[in-house]
Parts: structure tokens; sequence; C-alpha cells
């Protein structure tokens, strides 16, 4: 690697440090505690912790119609502040007819007392967290500041798998794994917006430039949205199927495959993700492209992925019984068959963000549709054929299609 290279790119290494270094610790934190954890928990309760994040992810991406992503766009601080604010009140009131309707939904049995159940009613708090938390995330990157980003995603995952060892403890304390994600969420979203300091910045309140600010962006929620639901509804889709079509334990061991696998890939690919995003925008308004930036990290994405991916591929189902009890040998199973699509997951999540500031929404939109439904045809055979193994194996080659689709289109739009 030459001189020239490294000072040249020195910048954009060191965000990703910051920001991989974090998110790395970050991830570090469950997955040395889910050894523990495993043994406090049963499948059972890691499924309905599925569940919980599988239906606030959803909700979440309704309530923000992704004017989150918008936050980049602005040139000027004020107008960006005017979308989150805009953006909280839509959410605030999203979760406020959210809890609403759960409520009405439980007070008229008995049909309303067959779907709820007492954790749902934290289902709109953790939506407004998962708001919130995105909104934040958003404005320090479009500012740069990764450190804060980065110390955030570790005061979440330490708290909140220290208060589910905690909790786990406590056999009289129920749905204690999603009452740590609440809580985890929450001191997250205080940490980043204490260190945002956004206090400082005071526009005016002005319905007329809100309105023409939405309406500028208009194409987030009308196009990026549905494609971005589509997308988090195709992989939440297990969590919601599997318990129904065969049972709460298969989704508990599903659950703990992604936790283990395919969370910290993607997350480590978004924290690459969070500074490609600048830096790929600087190249193309300088240079009106930006494919050498693009092939330099899908390359480097690539080879940092290939190790831990031969190394689960081949030896998996040994290494879940051993590390996480003979109970989640099954999970070591499924580890072996989706650690192909974790790992073209994991190069193809930051490079695709090149349609999105390209703006190419409608191809956007398509392909998520279709890996949607790739997703759906794979559930429905497994479900036929009763076999979680078809599922996965069909959901992996599902995932592969979507991502090299994504890698491919990416790429030409680099090019300008």
């Amino acid at each position: 690697m030459s001189l020239v290279f490294l000072e040249k790119n020195a910048e954009f290494i060191r965000s990703v440090g910051i920001l991989s270094g974090g998110t790395a610790v970050a991830q570090l934190i469950p997955i040395l505690i889910t050894p523990v954890l495993t043994r406090l928990w049963s499948p059972e309760a890691f499924g309905g912790l599925a569940t919980y994040i599988a239906v606030v992810s959803i909700l979440g991406m309704v309530s923000l119609g992704r004017l989150d992503m918008a936050l980049m766009l602005p040139k000027k601080n004020d107008d960006a502040l005017r979308i989150i604010g805009v953006s909280l009140i839509i959410s605030t009131v999203f979760a406020l007819l959210l809890y609403t309707a759960i409520a009405i939904l439980d007070f008229f049995g008995p049909v309303g007392a067959l779907v709820i159940y007492n954790w749902y009613y934290l289902i709109p708090l953790g939506v407004l967290l998962y708001a919130g938390y995105s909104l934040m995330i958003s404005w320090h990157n479009r500012n740069k500041n990764y450190s804060s980003m980065s110390k955030s995603r570790v005061f979440q995952s330490s708290s909140t798998s220290g208060m589910q060892v905690a909790l786990g403890s406590l056999v009289i304390v129920k749905h204690g794994l999603i009452i740590s994600d609440v809580l985890g969420r929450l001191v997250a979203i205080i940490l980043i917006v204490r260190e945002s300091r956004i206090w400082i910045y005071k526009p005016k309140f002005d319905f007329l430039r809100n309105l023409a600010l939405l309406s500028r962006y208009r194409m987030f929620p009308l196009l990026e949205a549905p494609a971005s639901l589509i997308n988090t509804l195709a992989h939440q889709l297990p969590f919601l199927v599997f318990p129904l079509i065969f049972s709460s334990v298969i989704a508990g061991q599903y659950f703990l495959v992604v936790r283990v696998l395919i969370i910290p890939a993607s997350l480590i690919g978004s924290a690459v993700l969070e500074v490609f995003k600048n830096k790929a925008q600087e190249d193309f308004a300088r240079n009106g492209n930006c494919t050498p930036i693009f092939v330099r990290t899908g390359i480097a994405l690539l080879a940092i992925g290939s190790v831990p991916a031969i190394i689960l591929w081949l030896f998996a189902p040994n290494l879940f019984s051993f590390v996480f009890g003979p109970e989640w040998g099954k999970a070591g199973e499924y580890a072996q068959i989706l650690t192909p699509l974790a790992w073209v997951q994991f190069v193809a999540s930051p490079l695709s963000y090149v349609l999105v500031f390209r703006e190419k929404l409608w191809l956007d939109l398509k392909l998520q549709a279709t890996f949607l439904f790739l997703v759906l045809t794979a559930l429905f055979v497994g479900a036929e054929l009763a076999s979680v193994e078809v599922s996965l194996r069909l959901l992996v080659g599902a995932g592969i299609f979507f991502y090299a689709a994504q890698i491919y289109f990416s790429y030409k739009a680099s090019r300008g």
C-alpha cells in the first residue's frame, strides 16, 4: 500500500477506525456475555426478545419515514434541525396512536386477549426511542462526530447486557430481556443527545419552511421509506413467522445466530457506512464519480470478512455447543448455513448507500420488493415442507441474490 494512498485516505481510515472500534467493543460485550445469558434465559425468552425487536424495528421505520437519511443533505444545520423536529413530532404522534391501538385491543377481549401480552405496552416506547436514536445518529454523522456515535453504542451495549444478566438472576422478573433492551436504548439516547449540544442551535419555528423541506425531501417518505420498510420486513419476518410455523424455541435458536453472527457483521459494516457516506458524496461532488473509494471499500470488506466466514462455515456447530451450551447446538447448524449470507451482507450494506445519495430510489424499491417476495417464498416453502433447514437455505439464496444485485447496481451508479 503506497504512502500516497495512506495520506490521501488518512482521514477516512481514521474515521472508520473510530467508528469500527467503538462498534467492535459494543458488539464484543454482548457476544462475551451471551454464554452467560444462554444459561440464564431459555430459547423461548430469546424468541420473545426477537419478536419484540422485530416489531419495534418495523414500526420504528414506519414512524420515521426515512427522514433521518435526509439529514445528510441540507446545506444548513438549521434545516437539518427542522427535519429532526418534524420527524420527532410525527414519531410521537405515531407512538401515541400505537399505544391507543394496543390498549383498545387489550380491552376488547377475548380476541384482544389472545394477541396482547404485557410486554406489548413497551412497543410504543421502543418505537419512539428507535426514532430518536436514529435521528441523533444521523445528526452526529452529518457533523462528523464519530467519537460520540461510537461512545453511545458502547454505552447501549454495556447497559443492556448488564441488565440482562441482573434481571436473568431474578426469576420473578418476567420479560427481562425485553425490559433490558428498552432501558439500554434509553441510556444510549440520553448520552447521544447530551453530547450533541443540539440546544445551541435555535432555529425559529417556520411552518412554511418546514413544509418546503418536507416537499423537497418527499421522496424519502414516498420511496425510500417503503424500500427500507420492505427491507426491514424481509430481515425481521423470520422472527415473526418462525414462532407461528415452527416454535418459539426455533425462533430463539435463530435469534442467537443473528445476535452473534449477522448483527456484528452488519453493524461493523454500518460503521464503515457512516464514514463511506461522507467520503463517497465528497468524491462524487469533486470528481463526478466515487468509483475508486467504492472499489477500495468493497475489496477491504471482502478481505476482512473472509477469515471469520471460513472458520464459522467449517466449525460453527461445535463452537456453538461448546460456547453456549448443549441446548444451543442447533443454533450452530443454523449459523453454518447462514454464514455465506452474512459475508455477502457485510460487503454490500455500506456500498449500497450509493443508490441513496444518487437518488436511485425507484431501483432500490424494486430490489427490496424482489427480496421480500423471495423471503416470503422461502418461508412458505419451508412451512409447507415443515423444515426450518429448507427455509434457511432458501433465505440464504434470496439474500445472496439481493445483495449481489445491490453491489452491481451501486457500482454502476458510482461511475456517474
